[in-house]
Formats: structure tokens, C-alpha cells, sequence
């Protein structure tokens, strides 16, 4: 067609960016737990067979890559929570005992995509940092 006759008028859209409210409520939840003590982690979705169906209480159909780069990641998660425990894992193994964590993230099926809010506590819970209190996360109040 030919970048001659291409108008040089800007588009016409909205001049002001706003967050939509499902953006300001996840951001709301990320202030409100970190607030907490709590970090956030954002993990792979895709996981192996066993993971994707660790935590499920009911059957729900698996999502298969057509073309996976290797065995360890050809589903798409049902729960963020094996990856949370991962998580876990690896940082009580490098010794840190109080592990405060949540996750944002996408559970798949065939049918649809859910959000999930996941979260992770062990250890003890420090409200104040200038008092030092330490509470057993057993004992956590909010």
C-alpha cells in the first residue's frame, strides 16, 4: 500500500491509563500480604503429571503441551500449591526455618482458567520487628 499514504494523525484512544479493578484488588492483595511478612512467588505452570494432579479433591481434565521442551513440564498446574511446596523445600533445606509465602496464580483445565490465591507459612510469625516478638505460626492472629 505504501507508507506514503499512511495518515499521520495519532489513533484516538482513552489519554488516561487506569488499573481495571481486578488489577487494584490483585494489588491490593500483594501489598496486604506483603505487609504481612509474607514474599511473593511466582512459579512455573507447567509442571509433570504427579504435581498437576497432587492436591486435586475431585478429577479435572489435565491440559497436555502438544511439544514439551522435556518430560518435568508437559501439564499445565490444577494448584500453585506443589509449587509452593517446592518452594519450601528448597529454603528449609538451606536452613531458614520462618518461611512466610503466597502466590497469584492460574490453575488449567479444558474447560477454563481459574485464579488462585495460595499461600504458605511455617516458622515463627515476627508481628513488630522493634518489639521482637516471635509467635509459632500455629499461634498467627491477623
Amino acid at each position: 500500500y505504501g507508507y506514503d499514504k499512511i495518515g499521520t494523525s495519532l489513533p484516538l484512544t482513552p489519554s488516561q491509563g487506569r488499573l481495571t479493578k481486578k488489577q487494584m484488588f490483585k494489588r491490593e492483595i500483594r501489598q496486604l500480604f506483603t505487609s504481612l511478612g509474607f514474599h511473593e512467588t511466582n512459579t512455573y505452570s507447567l509442571t509433570n503429571l504427579e504435581s498437576a494432579q497432587k492436591y486435586d479433591r475431585e478429577p479435572i481434565s489435565l491440559v497436555k503441551i502438544m511439544n514439551p521442551l522435556n518430560k518435568d513440564r508437559e501439564y499445565l498446574r490444577h494448584s500453585t500449591l506443589p509449587a509452593l511446596t517446592e518452594v519450601f523445600s528448597y529454603n528449609h533445606a538451606r536452613k531458614i526455618s520462618d518461611i512466610f509465602l503466597f502466590e497469584i496464580g492460574k490453575r488449567y483445565s479444558q474447560e477454563n482458567e481459574l485464579e488462585l490465591l495460595s499461600g504458605l507459612m511455617h516458622g515463627n510469625y515476627m508481628g513488630s520487628l522493634w518489639q521482637k516478638q516471635m509467635n509459632p505460626v500455629k499461634d498467627f492472629k491477623y
